[in-house]
């Protein structure tokens, strides 16, 4: 984009210089001719970028991603500007003074031939676009009619289309966290873990290293993940690797089925941007019960059905075997008991009571009064336990109370003062978000019959898309707000920015079938992309309309203007539309390490540029002789009121 000013000031010198004109002279003519044409270009450019800047924090990570962005590229492109107004002429016309092959011709017979070549090729390419020009402008009805059902084509298939929240990243670790069942031995841990191992070590090629991490704490709750271990993968740089990180995913996952009653998860790495898991529906109830059993019907409906959703879970554990104290409140309270004394004695017993303090040396201790530990290493003795109700009486606990064995969760997690439930998923390399969420919700409406007692909400990818979707059409409709602003105001009208503008929903062409070809879907990445598009594909246009009107104020009909002018300017708009395509194309199709991030950007705007260049050419010539069609009769009743006026004297 640095270079496309001045791409179009140097094109216009040249041309001037072929008709004979002098340096100093082509320099200035050529560079006052294109002036305004290239300032809209860079301003329009420039303009995508401020909503960026305004939506900053909206945009979140995002936002704070493409932020210095936006600040490089405003400068670099006001730099380029400078440069082409000021410096590129004052180099052509003087100091790398600027020939064509009539004032200085080539000597050498092998230049010359190739020259000759080239010569040839850009001037049959010149006359076959005037000659397709001249017919579309004969039946213009034709390429409207062409273009609308191309663009209700794309339309369709978009709708189509998936749209995943980030594109997957490549990492060079891949960590499976293997979990058995609440109370496993460590033993049994490692024994699993091992396993796995040795299923990596069979199948997957190109490893570095293998780490295997089984249990982990150390002290009173040392055995508390003792059901949990983790193997981590270590690999080689990207560009080494023989087995990728999908790959090995993919053949791990083709074993988990030969470990019973064994969950495995796949732990995001360090280039993980986004939610670690792309698939989250969140289970709300009061009755935490309610909520688990919902939540695992959803779990086993998404396995038994989905299989691109990996490795369903949910975030609610069994937990650690638990004994719960039932008490009966009727035969309770007709003993003159409350549950507060009851709770109080019991936990004296188990956790103890401070009953007094001794000094010494002015040191407070306290006494604490509690069983003996050999009482606290097993089930309470309810028959051992007494309490006074309120006429001093003793009764036995085991009177009003009884032990009941459960299970508890290890954690509760509330969200809005809510009991949540998260049933989580990842989603298989290429497959949308989108599309998952819709064929979730379907799913879950068929199968699950909903109530009062439970609702049900889609978070994880689903509600990043949506949301960062509607600022993201915020921000272009913002953007292109104000580059019809900067049109009209350099050209001072509203027909010519309108008739560019209209080439800017035709951008989508492009983007959406290079996704197409492709086989990606489409990301937020993507939509940055298209924002950064939206300022571009105006450029040219902007030329072409620009020398379009000069022609016609040197005295051109309309269909002239359009062809000559389309013939002029074939050369610096292929030129300026190449520049940046071939600028991109390492990023759109060549990524390196981590690079994933950005690679939909090179691709939204290799596809929107080469669609939109053929758009301009083609289709803004047409749209300029259509819209202006009254000003030629405008200009002749003019011009005979005129005539009139002069002959009766006035």
């Amino acid at each position: 984009m640095v270079v496309d000013s001045s791409i179009v000031i140097l094109e216009n010198i040249f041309r001037y210089r072929e008709r004979g004109t002098q340096l100093k002279s082509a320099a200035v003519l050529g560079t006052k001719e294109m002036i305004t044409a290239i300032s809209a270009s860079t301003l329009t450019t420039i303009c995508v970028f401020i909503p960026v800047v305004i939506f900053k924090n909206e945009l979140k990570m995002l936002g704070q991603l493409f932020n210095q962005l936006g600040f490089t590229i405003i400068i670099a492109l006001l730099s380029s500007l400078l440069i082409a107004v000021t410096l590129v002429p004052v180099l052509a016309g003087k100091y790398m003074k600027l020939y064509s092959r009539k004032q200085k011709p080539l000597k050498n017979k092998f230049l010359k031939a190739v020259d000759s070549f080239l010569e040839n090729i850009f001037l049959s390419l010149e006359n076959g676009y005037k000659k397709a020009l001249r017919f579309f402008l004969h039946n213009k009805k034709l390429i409207i009619i062409l273009v609308l059902i191309i663009l209700v084509l794309t339309v369709q298939r978009f709708f189509s289309m998936g749209i995943n929240m980030f594109p997957n990243m490549a990492e060079d670790s891949v960590t499976v966290t293997v979990e058995l069942p609440v109370g496993s031995s460590l033993s049994q841990t490692i024994d699993a873990v091992q396993n796995l191992e040795e299923i990596v070590k069979k199948e997957v090629t190109g490893y570095e290293n293998i780490i295997v991490t089984c249990g982990s704490g150390s002290g009173f709750f040392s055995g508390s993940s003792s059901y949990m271990g983790s193997l981590e993968i270590v690999l080689p740089e990207a560009d080494k690797q023989i087995d990728s990180m999908f790959t090995i995913q993919q053949k791990l996952r083709n074993h988990f089925n030969e470990f019973p009653d064994v969950t495995f998860s796949f732990s995001a790495g360090r280039h993980n941007i986004g939610n670690s898991n792309p698939v989250d529906i969140l289970v709300k109830s009061d009755n935490l019960d309610k909520a688990k059993e919902i939540a695992e019907k959803i779990r086993d409906l998404i396995d038994d059905n989905l299989a691109y959703v990996t490795e369903p879970s949910i975030d609610l554990s069994e937990g650690l075997p638990q004994y719960e104290l039932i008490i009966k409140r009727e035969r309770a309270y007709s003993l003159g008991l409350n549950i507060q004394t009851i709770a109080r004695e019991i936990n004296a017993c188990i956790n103890g009571v401070v009953a007094a303090q001794f000094r010494e040396d002015g040191d407070d201790i306290d006494i604490i009064v509690i069983l003996e530990e050999n009482d606290r290493q097993s089930i309470p003795d309810l028959d051992k336990i007494f309490i006074k109700n309120s006429i001093g009486n003793r009764i036995r606990i085991s009177n009003i109370a009884h032990f009941k064995e459960s299970s508890g969760p290890i954690s509760i997690n509330r969200e809005d003062e809510i009991r949540t439930v998260h049933v989580t998923g990842g989603l298989t390399r290429g497959f949308a978000a989108s599309t998952a969420e819709e064929q979730i919700r379907s799913l879950i409406s068929t199968n699950i019959v909903s109530d009062e007692s439970f609702f049900i909400e889609y978070s994880g990818d689903f509600a990043d898309i949506e949301s960062y979707g509607t600022r993201f059409i915020i921000i272009l409709i913002m953007a292109v707000i104000l580059v019809f602003g900067v049109m009209a105001s350099l050209f001072e009208s509203l027909v010519d920015p309108f008739i560019i503008f209209l080439t800017i929903p035709l951008m989508f062409v492009g983007v959406i079938w290079i996704y197409v070809i492709l086989g990606s879907p489409f990301s937020m990445m993507s939509a940055v992309g298209l924002v950064v598009l939206a300022g571009i594909v105006v450029n040219n246009g902007i030329v072409l309309v620009d020398y379009t009107n000069l022609l016609r104020e040197r005295g051109m009909t309309i269909p002239d203007a359009c062809i000559e002018a389309g013939g002029n300017r074939l050369r610096p708009i292929i030129m300026t539309s190449f520049t940046t395509i071939f600028s991109m194309i390492p990023m759109a199709f060549f990524p390196g390490e981590g690079s994933e991030m950005v690679q939909p950007i090179g691709q939204t705007i290799v596809g929107g540029m080469f669609v939109s260049t053929l758009m301009t050419l083609f289709l803004t010539p047409v749209l300029y002789a259509i819209f202006n069609r009254n000003h030629k009769n405008n200009k002749k009743k003019r011009e005979e009121a005129l005539i009139q006026k002069m002959a009766k004297g006035i």
